[in-house]
């Protein structure tokens, strides 16, 4: 405040007023300096600036809400409506045209003035001739304070707005819904989903310019038109076209909605014929069994009426496919085994396709993953990246292909940054170029920072992402997922503040997923541990234990591995061996590989302190070999896996060594003995040890 007013007369009392109303952020208190200022309780005369009245009688809003509202009413009504208009649409920027286009109604309106106005409140800001509604405006607070009326007649506006622009026009519907012109909603939201899907799925740059566009709350308008469909009984095909459509969106978004999933794979399972397939008997010849249920459906879609036909069954596998992989998206950051083991198996198709093998090889892996499986999640997924390398080898569409390849090579490259492995940078250097994947690339590279002690180089990227968030702020696949790796990690560095930081997050991702809940918990317990309540701390770890099983929940075995480390120190050391080697029973029996060692490290400890020393000593021993093994199986997997990039194209570079061709002398004597004509940098090996 002293760098505003000077050394003015209670200028630190007045500071300490402002700051509770802003709650510390810097650019709250200087939009209160400057709403002072314009009411007159500040003045600046003869060269110093003084208040108005004593320090204590200066009204002040007893919110930030409420001097958003107090500048509002300052304006003159059609700059009020327009401000109010644009907060059903904040992220969108507009020309001058379509400024015009949203104004109030009427000759009298003079919308250069009216801009010039908003302008000058800083509501609204101008970039590159457009125009934008500042970052600094709260749209929710503007949002609340409109009527039903007032909103569906704004949503009007904006849709025609929306119509002068050479785009999909998802946006215009989706306003149309909300402005309560349900029937010409509905049909262009149709007609626009009947092709949207695809192109969503063959351009990402298309995609995530539509992303930009929603309004935020489109999900609320899929909702309003699916049940308009239903309340006007209107075809299979147009809700089919709905929910096919919005599916890359939902997706995106990590929205789970199990009724709408539910209600599209059941009515998939239906066109496709995989239904059929299920209620013919399991000992048919698996190829007569196949042409028995696609003959079966083929028969059925060709005598249905308009009304009830949904696809036709070879476009239903393809949208079957589609629709597995997007929800693969979900569960992907979800956690939600549930919804895993819903997905349907498209092992019966494989014969019609090799990329419904992959589809399905794709689940499996997942799964794997979500319930802390992580040897056979990796296996699976080198698996498939080696199945995938060559598009016409697969069946796969090309953005089927991209898609899979690029979700696999970022939960590997976050799975492989926890285990402390170099080769996760190379996956990051895979998608770092992709629109939907560049922040999870910086996110991978922050993680393997974070498990390898360099926490000060992840700070720098983690300020990057930041900075890249503000600039784009593009919703990126798989949001939130790192969290379930950067919580080690944090808790490894013994930072608190990384870990409440860490904890505010997970808390978030945890009021939209149920599984999120026992990470929570085990973030709570760990920042309780680490403030010196052990107690506490063991709480809240016997309170996620409670919640997740071995082999059915990807955190189970840090809760586990935790919860022994809490024991100890709270001298419970019996409990802590008892509890410990049962959890390793736990995990081995699950199949967990690799996880177990979390478990066997705090074990070892315990073994040791209740004097067992030569068992606690086995049990170190086998963490130690285990890592190790770790390490050297990936070199050697690495070595094996070949170099393709996300799209199947060979590339120079794989993801832990890079090899240079020699096309020398050199390289010639080295083909005629055999050899590989190549040099292997990067790993700190030679060719005689990689061999």
């Amino acid at each position: 405040m002293r760098s505003v007013f000077g050394d003015m007369q209670h200028v630190q009392r007045l500071a300490h007023r402002l700051h509770a109303i802003a709650s510390g952020n810097p650019r709250d208190l200087l939009a209160l300096a400057q709403d002072m200022l314009d009411r007159g309780v500040v003045r600046y005369e003869a060269g110093a600036w003084s208040l108005s009245a004593n320090v204590e009688d200066v009204e002040l809003p007893a919110s930030m809400a409420q001097a958003l509202m107090n500048r509002m009413q300052r304006l003159s009504p059609a700059a009020r409506e327009l401000a109010c208009t644009w907060s059903l649409a904040p992220d969108v920027s507009m020309s001058f045209e379509e400024c015009i286009a949203v104004s109030q109604d009427g000759p009298s309106s003079r919308p250069g003035a009216v801009l010039d106005e908003l302008l000058h409140a800083q509501i609204v800001e101008l970039a590159s001739d457009r125009y934008a509604l500042s970052a600094a405006v709260s749209a929710p607070v503007l949002r609340n304070s409109l009527s039903e009326d007032t909103k569906r007649r704004m949503h009007v506006r904006l849709s025609r707005m929306f119509a002068l622009r050479e785009a999909n026009g998802i946006p215009e519907a989706f306003h149309l819904l909300f402005g309560g012109e349900s029937e010409r909603g509905l049909d262009a939201l149709v007609a626009i989903c009947r092709r949207l899907g695809e192109t969503a799925r063959a351009n990402m740059e298309i995609f995530t310019a539509l992303v930009r566009t929603l309004p935020p709350d489109w999900y609320e308008a899929l909702r309003l038109a699916i049940d308009l469909c239903d309340r006007l009984n209107r075809s299979r095909g147009d809700v089919l076209a709905l929910l096919l459509g919005t599916s890359p969106l939902t997706s995106l978004a990590g929205i789970i909605d199990r009724e709408l999933r539910a209600r599209t794979l059941a009515s998939l399972r239906r066109d496709s014929g995989l239904a059929d397939w299920e209620e013919l008997p399991a000992d048919m010849p698996p190829d007569d069994r196949l042409r028995a249920a696609l003959e079966r459906t083929q028969a059925r879609f060709a005598t249905a009426t308009a009304h009830d036909r949904g696809l036709e069954p070879l476009a239903a596998i393809r949208a079957l496919a589609n629709a597995t992989i997007e929800a693969v998206a979900v569960v992907s950051h979800s956690i939600d085994y549930e919804l895993s083991v819903s997905l349907p198996s498209l092992e019966p198709f494989e014969a019609l396709s090799p990329a419904l093998g992959v589809i399905d090889r794709l689940v499996l892996g997942s799964r794997a993953r979500i319930t802390g499986r992580f040897d056979t999640t990796r296996q699976r997924y080198y698996d498939l990246l080696r199945g995938t390398e060559r598009i016409e080898q697969t069946g796969l569409d090309e953005s089927q292909q991209v898609l899979t390849r690029q979700g696999v090579m970022c939960g590997l490259g976050m799975l492989e940054a926890s285990m402390g492995l170099a080769s996760s940078m190379g996956w990051a250097r895979q998608i770092e170029h992709e629109p939907t994947h560049r922040i999870n690339a910086l996110l991978i590279e922050m993680l393997h920072c974070q498990w390898t002690g360099r926490m000060r180089e992840a700070a720098r990227i983690k300020h990057r992402i930041e900075l890249l968030r503000i600039q784009h702020g593009s919703l990126q696949y798989f949001e939130g997922m790192h969290l379930l790796y950067q919580i080690g990690a944090t808790v490894a560095a013994e930072g608190l503040t990384l870990i409440r930081q860490t904890l505010e997050e997970i808390e978030r991702m945890a009021r939209r997923f149920a599984a999120w809940t026992v990470v929570r918990d085990y973030a709570r317990a760990e920042y309780e541990r680490l403030r010196g309540d052990a107690a506490s701390a063991c709480g809240h770890l016997e309170r996620a234990l409670s919640g997740c099983e071995a082999g059915l929940h990807q955190f189970w075995h840090t809760i586990a591995a935790a919860h022994v480390r809490v024991l100890l120190e709270l001298g419970r050391v019996e409990d802590a061996r008892r509890l410990g080697e049962q959890y390793l029973v736990a995990a081995q029996n699950a199949g967990l590989g690799y996880a177990a060692n979390f478990v066997r490290v705090p074990l070892a400890v315990a073994q040791a302190r209740a004097g067992d020393h030569a068992t606690a000593l086995r049990t170190a021993d086998a963490a130690i070999v285990a890592f190790r093994t770790l390490r050297r199986k990936n070199r050697a997997c690495q070595l094996r896996f070949g170099r393709v990039d996300a799209r199947g194209r060979r590339r120079c570079r794989s993801p832990l060594l890079h090899v240079r061709t020699r096309t020398g002398a050199r390289g010639q004597a080295m083909r005629r003995r055999g050899g590989r004509p190549s040099v292997l940098r990067g790993a700190g090996i030679h060719r005689s040890r990689a061999q």
